[in-house]
Formats: structure tokens, C-alpha cells, sequence
């Protein structure tokens, strides 16, 4: 079972000489050894291999430092700094022995999260709070004349009646039955009556610690505050130390890659010396970036970064083993396939790639993968869709091109040319000189249907439609490409040899040099059925053709010039010229008769 190929860091070097991981461990060994130096630069172009080489740093450092990865292309346009707060917060609470909460505290503070400010509060007293106060301090004096009254009932001395122990109850009782009547009152009449909470209300100013969670712009102070925080001694007991990633930089817009540029120095500054810095990037498109007034981006590069690695080219030989692994283990297990997708990779390399990366030998099996799921099934089939991806997909090629016999020197550039001839040789090598069969079947990816299906839309079609149209200049364009006479064949049965004839008259030479089989049929056809009948009729452009062809030498003294002459010869013979329609039918076959005159 085929897999497709991950774009992630490989766990191996798959090239031979492992030039990756030999770069991989100079670096390692720099970060390790040189304490001063915060900023490690890694340059190389788009899909090189950097993230494997940062892959094998990671095994090499995993001991003594903590990596943390930013995506620049993730953040793109979201707020850097504060992503980097985030992303870093992350990371460091994940460490054995650091004080989760004071880290989080300090991530709040750096956010905007935690808010201190005072509150004022002014109120008036409600006639309601008046009363339940002035209830209260008589319920507070009744307490005593209550137990008095108890007590002269209990021992019946008759001082006290059952009306004045009732009094003195409801005495007792009534900021109780105050604050019943007021949360009755409150549930039914709303705000128009105080709840019970409002009636304890007062005149202050209050000192609120509230957490919110908002989007509040996040500069270079607060980085620098998060930073110092999450690395201080009371957060990081353990003084563990970190190497930041900035990943995919190049992906970014200028103003983006400026932003980070300027806040590598301080992280690495405010970090209290627990932070190091390793950049991944492309000098071109991160030079373009920081570009200023004429100042090349380069001279920033070379200022923030002191310490850069390349990433290395791959040589010829290690690139081309690594490339047949990936083949086997994407496309088929055919090495002699494989082979053959190198030769066209050399031949059409994309512009785009002018090393081979990594990550271009990956996609160009993946597609090849992908694609040969839609279309069918033949020998050979993913040479022949590489070239389709390389030529037509990568390179923007006209897959009409692949396949013509002619190519027109003044629209093509002579390399181009020499390409395609080196491309078609190589094809017609893989499949023995059958040229029919690895056109039909690249005709057959390009529209992804069945040969026959593809063949029809590309030449078939095209070519009924130009013989009727009597479109010559159709026809020539058709004409140099492989398969044209296969087509051809399959459509003289379907068009109007007449007007074959008028369209073969005004073609161009080169079409015409390609023609001998279709001129030999067609002379052939003429010569066993024309004239069909006895009919007379001037066939005006069919004339016109034939003497073209003859006075081209296209057509020799074939036998149907002579058999017509005849047949008119005859009719001034057999016929009355009463027999004629009108004096013009006359004039047109005199017309015609002393032109094949001079052809016999």
C-alpha cells in the first residue's frame, strides 16, 4: 500500500552524505558552547529541509533546553506580541517546578486581563431604610418589657393582659415583618419599592480587583514585562532554559517580519538570559522585507543574526536515491519509473525551484499519486504524469506542444525547443518508438477520461469541424500533432471529401510534407468514385481544388481528371443543347473541360 508524503520534518536525513545532520550538529554544538551568542540564523530556500534541521537540533539540545516553535505564518494577522506571550505561556507552564499561578498572574498583568480601578458609590437613604432603623431600635428596647410581660403571665400576678403581650410581640418582631412586607412589595412592584439588599446600601469609595478577558493592544512594554516575569527566579525554579523558533518568516508580509525582527533582540534581553533565538528563513524574500530607502535587507540580516548556517545544496547523486525511495514509497516500486521522473525533473525543472528541495521531490509524487487516481490505466502511466505535472502544471506548458511533430521557431525559444525534442526522445525510447501510445495517454491525462474520449476532444472533433469550415489554417495547427493521422483515418468516412479537397488545397507546405498517406487515400477515394454519377453539376470549389492541387503537384495526372473530362466530353455528344438549363450551365462546363484539357 502506496502513502503520500507528509510535508513535516523528516526524522531521518534521507540524502546521501547526511549534509542536514552534519549541519545540524555544528549548530548544536555553537549553541551549546557559546553562552553569549542569543540569535542563531538557519538560511535556506522555501522547502529545503530547515524544519528537519531544526528537528535534529531539537534531539541534540532536548537535554538542556526547552523549545518552543512560533509560527510567524499562523499569527500573520493576528497581534504578534501578544501571540508570542501566549505561545510562550503555553510552553513554560508545561515545565516540572515552575509557580503556575504566579506565571499565569504575570501573563494576566502583560494581557490587560487584570483591572484595578475605584468605584465611587453615592446613595440616598429611603424612607424605608428610616424605618426599618427606627424599628429595630424599638424592637431592641420591647425585648426587655416582652420578657417582663412572660413572666407576670406565667406567675398570674395580673399586671399584664394577653392584648399587652401582643403589642410588645409585634414590637419585637417588626423589622422582621418590615423586611416580609418590603420583599413582597419589591417582587410585585419591581423597582418601585427597594429590594432588601438596598436598604443596607452606603456613601464609599470601593477598590475592585476584576479579571476580564478583552482584546487590549499589546506593545513592547508589556512583552518585555511578561518576559522578565515568566523567566524570574520566582516563576522558574529550576532555571530552565528555552530556544524560541521562529518559524516560517518568510511566508509573511514586510510589515510583519519587520515587527518580529525588531522584538527578537528583546526577548532575548528581557528573558534573563534564559532565552536563544533560532531563525529559519530565506535571505530573498526576507531581505525584500526589510528593505529600507535603498538600504539592502541584507545589511539587517547580517547585524541581528551574527551567527548563520546555510542550509546545504544536495548533490546530484544524494538527491536522486532519495528521490527513487520517496517514488517506491508514493508512486510504484518500477525503479526504472523512477529513474526516467529524474531525467524529466532535470529536463523541466520549475523555474520556481532552481535547487532541488526536499519538499519539491515530495509534492512531485504526491501529485503523481493523486492524479493517476483519475485517470486509466497503462504502461508506463506515471512517467508520463510527472511530465504533465512538470511541463504543463509547473511550467505552464502547452501539452499541445508535447505532442506536435513541428514546433514553430518563431513562438518557441530555441532551449524550449531542444526540450521538448530530448523529452519526446526519451518517450519514444520508454516505449519502443510507439508514438501513438504515449500521445494518446498524455492526451488522456490532460482532460482525465479515457483515451478515446480524449483523443476525440483534442484531434477528432477539432478536425470535422475545420473540414467543414473549410478552416485550412485549423488544419495545420492540427496537422503536427502525433496521432493526426490516426484521426484522420477515423474521420474520412465523417466529413465531405469535397471540401477536404478545398481545405487540402490552401494548406502550408509543412502540413502538406506530413500529409503523403492522407493525399495517397484521398486520390485513391477520388479516383475509384468521382465523378459518383452521370450528373453534370460544376462543383465550383471542388474545380478550383483539384487544379490548385494539380498545379501544386500535390495531385498528379490522376485518373479521375481524365474520367471527367469524359464524362463532359460525352454530354456535348449524347445531348441537345436544349437538354441544358441555360447558356451559364454551357459556359461552366466548357470552363471545366479546358481545364482538365490541360491537366491530360
Amino acid at each position: 500500500m502506496f502513502r503520500l508524503q507528509k510535508e513535516t520534518p523528516s526524522d531521518n536525513d534521507l540524502f546521501e552524505g547526511e549534509s542536514h545532520k552534519n549541519v545540524a550538529n555544528r549548530m548544536s554544538e555553537i549553541i551549546s558552547a557559546q553562552e553569549d551568542i542569543s540569535i542563531v540564523g538557519l538560511e535556506g530556500d522555501l522547502g529545503s529541509g530547515k524544519s528537519t534541521i531544526i528537528k535534529f537540533v531539537e534531539k541534540e539540545l532536548s537535554e538542556s533546553y526547552k523549545f518552543i516553535s512560533f509560527d510567524a505564518e499562523k499569527y500573520h494577522y493576528g497581534t504578534t506580541k501578544k501571540a508570542l506571550i501566549e505561545v510562550i505561556y503555553t510552553a513554560i507552564r508545561s515545565v516540572k517546578g515552575v509557580d503556575n499561578a504566579l506565571l499565569e498572574k504575570h501573563k494576566d498583568i502583560a494581557l490587560g486581563n487584570i483591572i484595578k480601578y475605584n468605584k465611587e458609590v453615592n446613595s440616598r437613604i429611603s424612607w424605608w431604610t428610616v424605618s426599618f432603623i427606627l424599628l429595630s431600635l424599638l424592637s431592641a428596647q420591647t425585648v426587655r418589657y416582652l420578657f417582663i410581660a412572660i413572666d407576670d403571665l406565667i406567675k398570674e400576678t395580673g399586671k399584664t393582659t394577653i392584648f399587652t403581650l401582643i403589642i410588645e410581640l409585634v414590637t419585637v418582631l417588626s423589622p422582621a415583618i418590615l423586611l416580609m412586607i418590603i420583599g413582597t412589595l419589591h417582587k410585585i412592584l419591581k423597582n418601585r419599592v427597594p429590594s432588601v439588599g438596598d436598604l443596607f446600601q452606603k456613601n464609599s469609595t470601593d477598590t475592585i480587583h476584576e479579571k476580564w478577558v478583552v482584546s487590549k493592544e499589546v506593545g513592547t512594554i508589556e512583552l518585555t514585562e511578561a518576559l522578565s516575569g515568566f523567566t524570574s527566579s520566582a516563576v522558574l525554579k529550576n532555571k530552565q532554559k528555552f530556544i524560541l523558533v521562529i518559524d516560517n518568516l518568510d511566508r509573511v508580509g514586510p510589515e510583519k517580519v519587520k515587527e518580529l525582527w525588531s522584538d527578537m533582540e528583546l526577548i532575548c534581553g528581557a528573558a534573563n538570559g534564559g532565552f536563544k533565538i533560532i531563525v529559519p528563513y530565506s535571505a530573498k524574500h526576507v531581505s525584500a522585507a526589510l528593505e529600507v530607502d535603498g538600504i539592502s535587507g541584507k545589511e539587517f540580516i547580517s547585524k541581528r543574526i551574527p551567527i548563520n548556517f546555510s542550509v546545504p545544496a544536495l548533490i546530484s547523486a544524494g538527491w536522486q536515491d532519495a528521490f527513487i525511495k520517496i517514488w517506491n514509497e508514493t508512486v510504484s516500486m518500477d525503479t526504472d519509473d523512477a529513474k526516467s521522473a529524474i531525467r524529466l525533473i532535470e529536463i523541466w525543472r520549475p523555474v520556481a525551484n532552481i535547487q532541488i528541495t526536499p519538499r519539491m521531490l515530495k509534492k512531485l509524487a504526491n501529485d503523481v499519486h493523486i492524479l493517476a487516481l483519475t485517470t486509466p490505466e497503462s504502461e508506463h502511466k506515471h512517467v508520463l504524469i510527472a511530465l504533465y505535472i512538470l511541463y504543463v502544471r509547473a511550467s505552464n506548458g502547452d501539452v499541445r506542444l508535447l505532442i506536435s511533430q513541428q514546433l514553430n521557431s518563431s513562438s518557441e525559444n530555441v532551449q524550449h525547443r531542444d526540450k521538448i525534442a530530448i523529452t519526446q526522445s526519451l518517450l519514444n525510447r520508454i516505449f519502443n518508438g510507439n508514438t501513438d501510445t504515449w500521445t494518446e495517454y498524455l492526451i488522456s491525462i490532460h482532460y482525465q477520461s479515457e483515451i478515446t474520449l480524449a483523443r476525440s476532444e483534442l484531434i477528432d472533433e477539432p478536425l470535422l469541424v475545420a473540414v467543414f469550415e473549410k478552416d485550412a489554417l485549423k488544419i495545420d495547427s492540427l496537422s503536427s500533432l502525433w496521432g493526426f493521422g490516426s484521426a484522420w483515418r477515423r474521420c474520412f468516412d465523417k466529413f465531405d471529401v469535397y471540401n477536404w479537397c478545398a481545405v487540402l488545397s490552401k494548406l502550408h507546405e509543412n502540413s502538406i510534407s506530413l500529409m503523403s498517406t492522407e493525399i495517397k487515400t484521398t486520390t485513391s477515394y477520388l479516383n475509384n468514385n468521382y465523378p459518383k454519377d452521370e450528373t453534370l453539376e460544376f462543383n465550383t470549389d471542388f474545380y478550383e481544388a483539384a487544379m490548385s492541387l494539380y498545379e501544386r503537384k500535390i495531385f498528379g495526372n490522376e485518373l479521375f481528371y481524365k474520367k471527367r473530362y469524359n464524362q463532359l466530353k460525352d454530354s456535348f455528344t449524347t445531348q441537345n443543347i436544349d437538354d441544358y438549363s441555360d447558356i451559364s450551365s454551357i459556359k461552366d462546363i466548357l470552363h471545366e473541360l479546358n481545364g482538365y484539357s490541360n491537366v491530360l
